[in-house]
């Protein structure tokens, strides 16, 4: 994951091809998007044709990038948290999570919510401090053949969610992504540290469902959020400790180019959603397919 994002970074692989000439046309007038080349392009392989997002809706996206520059921009100057989330945060995770403007067939399966009053379960909680809260989360609406399975793991536990949190929208919903925002100048540090315990509680929860399988989990991607910086982290887990590894650069929402790398690690985490961490949920927490 580190490697797609820092690919990302050098402006290679995250935009659908079908857009390629209008961008090239939004290069002549943005010197921010003069150094994309073919080479930002995703390869055919990566987004099959019938998971492209129609090329006639990136005008819609382009103007709603400018405009979530423009929001950051106006946010920059004193906005507290709340202000980031509604004006600048939400709108980029809902035109890649909601509104399919990136490709991909999983779309309806993946969701983004906010969760700012979920607190962690107390049965998952393993510090002597208050539970941290975080932002927003990413997480997977299963499938309804699946759907008997998360009933019945739903049903075994006490707190009656397949989660580290009983929030009551994500009871049935396995979480698969953290995100914590600050705003401008806030505490970055913080923020590291509120994933870090969130995650350790969900560690906690993952392996009391799994046992042994948790060693087949590589880590538990998480976002940082800070005024206009993004930044991936992750957590692993080994026996009882929780580490966090940071910070990569996703993104900044000063530019529209740096609004588009966002969005497009965005689709890269939504991905690893379906393709590695669905696969190792079915498997060891559903029982599915053993």
């Amino acid at each position: 994951m580190f490697r797609d994002l820092q690919r990302i970074g050098l402006n290679k692989n995250f935009l659908p091809k079908q857009w390629e000439a209008t961008i090239k046309a939004r290069a002549l007038t943005d010197p921010d998007f003069e150094d994309l080349g073919d080479f930002s392009y995703l390869s055919p392989e990566v987004e099959p044709e019938h998971s492209l997002p129609q090329p006639e809706m990136l005008p819609a996206l382009l103007y709603m990038v400018d405009r979530i520059v423009v929001e950051s921009a106006r946010c920059s100057k004193y906005f507290d948290e709340p202000g980031w989330n509604n004006l600048v945060h939400s709108p980029i995770l809902n035109a890649v999570f909601n509104q399919r403007f990136w490709p991909g067939d999983e779309h309806e399966m993946v969701e983004y919510s906010p969760v700012i009053t979920a607190p962690v379960t107390a049965v998952h909680h393993m510090f002597p401090h208050s539970s941290a809260k975080v932002d927003y989360v990413v997480h997977i609406q299963p499938p309804p053949e699946t759907q008997d399975a998360v009933e019945t793991l739903y049903e075994s536990t006490s707190e009656k969610s397949v989660n580290h949190t009983a929030f009551p929208p994500l009871r049935r919903s396995p979480i698969s992504l953290t995100i914590e925002t600050k705003r401008y100048g806030g505490n970055h540090a913080k923020a590291n540290a509120q994933v870090c315990s969130w995650q350790a509680a969900q560690w906690t929860c993952l392996a009391s469902q799994v046992g042994e399988g948790i060693k087949h989990l590589p880590f538990l991607p998480g976002i940082v959020v800070n005024g206009p910086s993004w930044t991936f982290v992750a957590t692993t887990r080994n026996g009882d400790k929780t580490t966090i590894w940071t910070d990569a650069a996703m993104g900044s929402t000063t530019s529209s180019l740096g609004v588009l790398k966002i969005m497009g690690a965005l689709n890269k985490l939504r991905q690893w959603t379906i393709k590695v961490y669905w696969p190792w949920y079915k498997k060891h927490v559903l029982k599915i397919g053993q």
